[in-house]
């Protein structure tokens, strides 16, 4: 089964390339115009969403929040924003990487990639490990040791 990428745009032309070139790399291609049919196609659970910053209506900052709440796969910010305060805020509101346009799409199919790898990871990481009577619970980040409680 092909890794779901979510393209969210405003920009005919890019959205198209995008989506044949990512096609081609065997993903299978979702594209929303603007925050409200992205919010709408959240429903198709995607793997990863490509997300442009500048966008009529409601900005990709605040959309990438919104998304947050409901996902959490990555989000790569595709943006003509350049200065790092811009990037910044793409990364503290939630976005998982932030490459400026203009790009190369082989190193945004690298990032690509190289996210879903380390996503599909953390899937398969285990929650708790044990050892001889010692447990680790990595999600909670505490010790125990027979009846002992740690850190």
């Amino acid at each position: 089964m092909a890794y779901k990428i979510l393209i969210v745009d405003d920009e005919k032309m890019l959205t198209e390339l995008l989506s044949s070139h990512l096609q081609d790399c065997g993903y299978e291609t979702f594209v929303a115009e603007d925050a409200e049919q992205a919010i709408s196609m959240l429903n198709i659970y995607p793997d990863l969403i490509l997300l442009d910053i500048n966008m009529p209506e409601m900005d990709g900052l605040v959309l990438c929040k919104i998304i947050r709440n409901n996902v959490t796969c990555p989000i790569l910010f595709l943006t003509a924003r350049i200065t790092e305060q811009d990037k910044v805020n793409g990364l503290q509101v939630g976005g998982d990487d932030y490459i400026t346009k203009p790009f190369s799409l082989q190193e945004l199919t690298a990032r690509v990639a190289a996210h879903l790898r380390r996503d599909e990871r953390s899937k398969h990481t285990p929650k708790i490990v044990s050892s001889q009577g010692l447990i680790v619970n990595l999600a909670e980040r505490k010790i125990f040791y027979g009846r002992w409680d740690g850190i």
